[in-house]
C-alpha cells in the first residue's frame, strides 16, 4: 500500500509539475538609466529578431573596479493587465545583495549561461571558482540576449511581468525588463 501511494503521489506530482514550463515569454520592453555615466554606463533596448521574437542589446559599462560596497535589489511584479497600478509585488525578490554573493550564487547559477553567445565580454566563472572583490572595470557589450528564464518555475501565471533591477555604490544604475507570460501551447 505504501509503495502504491508513494508511485501515484510521484507520478501525480510528474503529471502535474512536468519538466517543461507551462508558459512562454514575449519580451515587451527594457529601459535602463545611470546616475552617473562617467562611473557606470547602461544602455540597453529591446530588439525585434523577427515576427513574435524580441530580444535586448546594448551595453553595460563599468568604468571603475567595483566592490563589496556595491549592492543589487531585484524585484519581480506581476499584473493580469497591461496598467502600472495593477502590478503587485511576487516572491521573487533579491534585497540589498553585496556584489559577492550576487557574483556567486544569482549571477553564476542563472544569467552566465544565458548570456554566454550573445554578451561573450560578460565575466565566465568556471566550476567551483569563489568570486571575490574586486570586480574589475568592464564594457560588456550584449547582442540580442533573451531574458533568461533557467531557475525559473515550471507553472507560473500568465500575465504581465515587471522585473527591476538596481545596482548601488557611488551612483545608481536601472534596469527595467517587461515582458508578457503566456500559454505555451
Amino acid at each position: 500500500m505504501f509503495l502504491t501511494t508513494v508511485f501515484s503521489v510521484t507520478v501525480l506530482c510528474v503529471a502535474v509539475l512536468g519538466s517543461e514550463k507551462n508558459w512562454t515569454y514575449e519580451l515587451i520592453s527594457v529601459e535602463s538609466t545611470s546616475s552617473d555615466p562617467d562611473i557606470a554606463d547602461i544602455a540597453v533596448s529591446e530588439k525585434r529578431i523577427r515576427r513574435g521574437l524580441y530580444a535586448f542589446s546594448g551595453f553595460l559599462d563599468f568604468k571603475t573596479d567595483l566592490d563589496d560596497t556595491t549592492t543589487l535589489d531585484l524585484r519581480v511584479y506581476r499584473s493580469s493587465t497591461e496598467r502600472d497600478e495593477d502590478y503587485q509585488l511576487t516572491p521573487f525578490v533579491i534585497e540589498n545583495e553585496i556584489l559577492t554573493n550576487f557574483i556567486n550564487f544569482h549571477y553564476k547559477a542563472y544569467i552566465m549561461a544565458a548570456i554566454k553567445d550573445c554578451a561573450p565580454t560578460a565575466p565566465q566563472y568556471d566550476g567551483d571558482y569563489e568570486f571575490e572583490p574586486p570586480f574589475a572595470k568592464i564594457r560588456i557589450d550584449v547582442n540580442e540576449c533573451g531574458v533568461p528564464t533557467d531557475g525559473f518555475p515550471n507553472l507560473m501565471e500568465y500575465g504581465m511581468y515587471k522585473i527591476e533591477a538596481y545596482l548601488r555604490n557611488d551612483i545608481e544604475m536601472f534596469l527595467k525588463i517587461i515582458v508578457r507570460l503566456e500559454q505555451n501551447l
